[in-house]
């Protein structure tokens, strides 16, 4: 056998061996696979402050959504860990027990938790309130949220206790009960303030309880604010609205009351917080009994109302729509005549 042949066998014998072990290697990758799955982690989770988002997966593509849809983040998955790519920076997460664990930019931990189930939206009712800090036109129905009692870190004027929502086709009406006297400035501190965060993926609005009684509302973290109507304060409860047009008629808003104190930048932080997701309901004036139509039944839900202390119209409108700031049989008559004889849409005048 020449040179010429015996380099000619080795490059044979070489290549042979080469197909074998590639041929080996790929029946072998269904183990691999097997050994070093993919973890499927789509579905929801939730941050420690009660924050959610969704993870939607296909194989090792990740797509990180808010609660309300919006597309956050995007990643990719490999075995165990998550590498989401969020502003120019690259979050790695490792999965164990149904938890995601790791570290922001930062160097803060992050640990977040699969939930079962996606957001708990709490419905706000349509309902119509006299902003006085008197209590009687509210109704539990519009209790949204219940803070823990002995959690806060100031004294009973910043523990929040309770916290109420509804809403009729113009304004979005808030109060919140404390356990302890009502009183904007907590320690005689002229910044301490009561606040309500509105929130949905691309707004954030912050109605500010100031010490000098006065409503503001600020549009986002820093931005400026203008003066809303005047609160009322009474007792243990706050209350106050805004127009919904002021807050670009929000659907779904993730709502926090805090009680906040600001003594300087350094110094500054909440005594107390609670929060929750809400959703309005549909109000339609006129529709006193909810069925999101407005036809003869809603006459005689109204006539039960007026003379048989039935139960109250669900339309948010209080009844009054003809709008003279009076609840009576003209307002059976107002309807009728809009049912029946093309009369003026009810509320009509009010707006």
């Amino acid at each position: 056998m020449t040179r010429l042949d015996k380099a000619s066998y080795r490059t044979i014998a070489y290549r042979a061996i080469f197909r074998r072990v590639v041929a080996t290697f790929l029946l072998a990758l269904p183990c691999l696979a097997l050994a070093f799955p993919i973890i499927d982690i789509s579905g929801w989770w939730m941050d420690p402050d009660g924050g959610m988002f969704e993870i939607r997966q296909q194989q090792a593509s990740l797509a990180l959504h808010d609660a309300w849809g919006t597309l956050m983040a995007e990643g990719t998955i490999s075995n165990d860990t998550a590498f989401v790519f969020l502003e120019g920076d690259t979050l790695v997460l490792v999965y164990s027990n149904n938890t995601l664990s790791g570290n922001d930019p930062q160097g803060n931990l992050i640990n977040l938790v699969r939930s079962l189930s996606g957001p708990d939206w709490k419905s706000v009712g349509c309902h119509t309130i006299t902003v006085d800090g008197l209590t009687n036109d509210w109704s539990d129905a519009y209790l949204v949220a219940a803070d823990p009692n002995g959690d806060a870190t100031g004294n009973s004027s910043t523990e929040i206790d309770k916290f109420y929502m509804c809403h009729d086709q113009t304004y979005l009406y808030v109060r919140i009960d404390f356990v302890g006297p009502a009183v904007p400035m907590h320690t005689g501190q002229t910044n301490d303030r009561y606040t309500v965060r509105l929130q949905d993926s691309q707004h954030l609005f912050i109605m500010e309880f100031w010490s000098d009684y006065e409503l503001r509302l600020r549009t986002g973290e820093s931005g400026g604010f203008v003066l809303l109507d005047p609160p009322g304060v009474a007792g243990h409860t706050v209350e106050g609205r805004v127009r919904l047009a002021t807050i670009g008629n929000m659907q779904r808003t993730e709502a926090r009351v805090l009680s906040e104190y600001y003594h300087s930048e350094q110094d500054k932080g909440s005594y107390d917080d609670t929060g929750l997701l809400a959703q309005m309901t549909f109000c339609l004036c006129g529709d006193f009994d909810g069925s999101e139509n407005v036809n003869i039944s809603d006459i005689l839900y109204f006539l039960n109302w007026v003379f048989t202390s039935g139960p109250a119209p669900l339309d948010g409108s209080s009844g009054d729509i003809n709008c003279d700031q009076r609840t009576n049989v003209a307002d059976a008559v107002y309807l009728v005549r809009y049912i029946f004889a093309g009369g003026s849409d009810p509320c009509s005048s009010c707006r």
